[in-house]
């Protein structure tokens, strides 16, 4: 049995991956097995989009809300199993049905919400790896609508599985797609993946969000900054940061939603 870690599920690390260009296709991989949908129909439109700026539907760090032509898809990272964590994905997913609706308007069609929960544990406590939620009638058990599906990904599950039960399954499973985030073995993760283009955008990525630097990016926000001078004020605390990540090669985008600086102000600390 290797030994496993969940680091990487954490803040930062996974929703880099989530939301960077370079990891798109297996964003959609992921959404793909998870749904079971095509992914050429994943694919299709498939934009990042936002909920708003309002604080109370503001995105957190890790969020990822994609929309296509068929649907909206709001992908959570959820490393600790806590009633808020419970409450802002069902705000999530209120709120992006509800933004669909204009004023006075009944004859909308609505797309469908898709809320995938990668978690670092079991939601239900039943054992399984996936489970996949609806609105339905309680004693008849007949689905209400389409509108709303939740899927929790149990990825906890993968811990205990051995690298051989992994390699068995399809290069596009989801088991295989998030065992990365649960192995710390280089050597089997580099035979999994060996010649799979889409895992070795993640490893990549993952390499460089892992270097010096980056070990500190496995944070709750508000413990890193306690780590930080709060002599030098919040503006100067954030300018601190992204300049960090500029030494590693950050992309401005992700920087800026790291730090909450805007790109503008991202590009003039490169530019400096």
């Amino acid at each position: 049995m290797n030994t496993k870690n969940m680091r990487l599920l954490r803040d930062d690390i996974a929703g880099i991956i989530f939301t960077s260009e370079d990891c798109r296709e297996y964003l959609i991989s992921i959404i793909s097995a998870a749904l079971d949908i095509d992914a050429d129909i994943i694919r299709a439109g498939l934009v990042l989009t936002r909920v708003n700026s309002n604080i109370n539907t503001k995105y957190s760090m890790v969020d990822a809300i994609y929309e296509n032509k068929t649907s909206i898809i709001n992908i959570e990272i959820n490393y600790k199993d806590s009633l808020s964590s419970h409450i802002k994905n069902m705000r999530y997913v209120c709120h992006l049905m509800l933004r669909q609706i204009p004023k006075n308007r009944n004859d909308v069609i609505l797309k469908p919400i898709y809320q995938i929960n990668i978690n670092n544990y079991d939601f239900f406590k039943k054992g399984k790896f996936i489970y996949k939620s609806s609105i339905r009638e309680e004693k008849l058990n007949l689905k209400r609508d389409d509108f709303i599906s939740i899927v929790d990904i149990n990825v906890d599950f993968l811990r205990d599985i051995d690298y051989n039960k992994i390699k068995e399954e399809e290069p596009n499973s989801l088991e295989r797609l998030l065992y990365i985030f649960v192995c710390d073995n280089q050597r089997e993760l580099d035979r999994l993946y060996l010649g799979n283009k889409i895992m070795a955008s993640v490893q990549e990525k993952i390499r460089v969000l892992t270097g010096d630097f980056a070990q500190d990016l496995y944070y709750d926000p508000e413990e890193l900054k306690k780590q930080c001078d709060y002599e030098l004020g919040e503006k100067d605390t954030k300018i601190a940061i992204a300049k960090n990540l500029i030494k590693i090669n950050m992309k401005t985008k992700e920087i800026a939603k790291v730090t909450g600086l805007s790109e503008k102000e991202v590009n003039d600390l490169i530019n400096n």
